[in-house]
């Protein structure tokens, strides 16, 4: 399997876990309160920041590994040329020029492959952080606006039955009306 491979392996991964982590977020902010959802929101956004921040990390580490494992190797090599004739040395020393210009290339490619997809997850997840406010704030308006509108029938409700019921006071037993 070679790093590419590995690369888009890990980043199908994250995107998978940062979607599931996104659903399972948004099922639980719709009965949370819009301070929590946006906590929660912003906690969920941090973490899949530092996942990605992990692989990125970890395959850094990985190339680092395998850049050292290649220059031990040439050093090797070139500790056991010493016996060799100076032509072909020669041609050892252009081949092994050849081959560091080619890992520096790929070291490069990979890198830059490597920050693009990391941009892609960022991007990716900023758009669904901003589609899950979005749903949150939508749920939220609407619950408002339910809540106000049974509020003010109870209130309505309530100010006809003050309305219909005989007032008395607090001296005798007789109606207020009476008196008015």
């Amino acid at each position: 399997m070679d790093l590419g491979s590995v690369l888009g392996l890990v980043a199908v991964v994250l995107s998978v876990l940062n979607t599931a982590l996104l659903f399972v977020l948004i099922l639980k902010s719709s009965a949370a309160s819009n301070e929590a959802s946006q906590g929660a929101i912003r906690e969920e956004a941090r973490v899949s920041r530092e996942e990605a921040a992990q692989a990125a990390r970890q395959l850094r580490e990985e190339v680092a590994s395998r850049l050292e494992t290649v220059s031990s190797a040439l050093t090797s090599a070139l500790g056991e040329l010493g016996t060799v004739p100076a032509s072909q040395l020669q041609v050892v020393v252009t081949q092994l020029r050849e081959f560091s210009n080619a890992n520096v290339s790929q070291s490069e490619a990979l890198r830059g492959t490597v920050e693009a997809q990391l941009r892609t997850i960022q991007e990716s997840n900023e758009r669904r952080l901003e589609q899950m406010q979005q749903t949150v704030d939508e749920k939220l308006q609407g619950t408002l606006d339910r809540r106000l509108c049974a509020s003010r029938h109870r209130t309505y409700e309530t100010s006809t039955l003050i309305r219909r019921t005989p007032r008395t006071s607090a001296l005798c037993s007789c109606p207020l009306r009476a008196y008015m």
